[in-house]
């Protein structure tokens, strides 16, 4: 803070801010996460504070875990949700992390995408990382099987290796690798949205008691103003929820699937 009012005008962006402004109430014998939280509170709008032109933003994936006086008026007031990323941000994202690495020419991006409806940002990053490790065990286990076969000629280790690594060239990434790894990778906003939904608004469970239906609910530990302040992401939650939008969303991801496998049988001559 001393360093952003020194330079001025500043934006200052804590990431993941619940790791520091959590809520006190759930930090007993954390003293130190206290005085913490309290420190924030001080530099954001302490009597001494002068945070003119000094623009204070924050992010997290658990808002409910904030302090509530990080959220009041003068500090984090205003809460904006940011939901998954639509068809054309995850066709940029998927082409932003793919661009650094080897690929053939000719992914289709808009198809991936829209394979990946629901997915968040660290989804899709995780999708290409997962892609780009399939062509590296191709070549490192053929290296290995090549060494082997060199060894058993009778050639030095050191050398049987060195060979093998200029046999074995490491291939592209391909379409059919982006399908194998979408396949394998589960969204992780579902059981985000579970989370929001039990820690915001009440949580719904049906259980069986002597071959009845009893529904129980339990409620938010959160206050009323707390909720209000929550109202737009959990309706937004709600309606992303609905049975009919799960069953739309995994319609589209499997038909998108079987027209991406088509492309790599067709371009690759291979089953995905």
């Amino acid at each position: 803070f001393e360093l952003a009012r020194k330079n001025t005008p500043c934006i200052l962006f804590f990431d993941e801010v619940d790791a520091i402004g959590g809520r006190r109430d759930q930090q007993e014998g954390q003293q130190y996460m206290r005085m913490a939280v309290n420190q924030l509170l001080y530099e954001i709008d302490g009597v001494e504070s002068n945070n003119q032109n000094v623009l204070v933003l924050a992010a997290t994936n658990a808002p409910w875990d904030v302090d509530p006086a990080l959220r009041r008026s003068g500090r984090f007031s205003k809460t904006i949700y940011l939901p998954e990323p639509d068809i054309t941000s995850r066709g940029d994202i998927l082409k932003m992390h793919a661009s650094k690495r080897p690929l053939v020419p000719l992914i289709p991006y808009k198809l991936l995408a829209l394979a990946t409806m629901r997915y968040a940002s660290s989804d899709l990053k995780a999708i290409v990382d997962d892609a780009a490790t399939i062509p590296w065990k191709e070549a490192f286990f053929g290296i290995q099987k090549k060494t082997e076969e060199f060894m058993k000629g009778g050639m030095a280790k050191d050398k049987a290796e060195e060979l093998a690594k200029k046999q074995v060239a490491q291939r592209p990434i391909t379409t059919g690798d982006f399908v194998h790894a979408i396949a394998k990778k589960r969204s992780s906003l579902p059981p985000w949205y579970e989370q929001a939904k039990k820690q915001i608004g009440k949580q719904e469970e049906l259980t069986i008691i002597d071959g009845k239906e009893h529904k129980k609910v339990t409620e938010s530990k959160m206050g009323p103003g707390e909720k209000e302040a929550f109202k737009d992401l959990l309706s937004a939650i709600n309606a992303k929820n609905q049975w009919y939008n799960k069953i739309w969303y995994g319609f589209i991801k499997e038909f998108t699937l079987i027209i991406l496998r088509v492309i790599v049988i067709i371009r690759e001559r291979r089953l995905v």
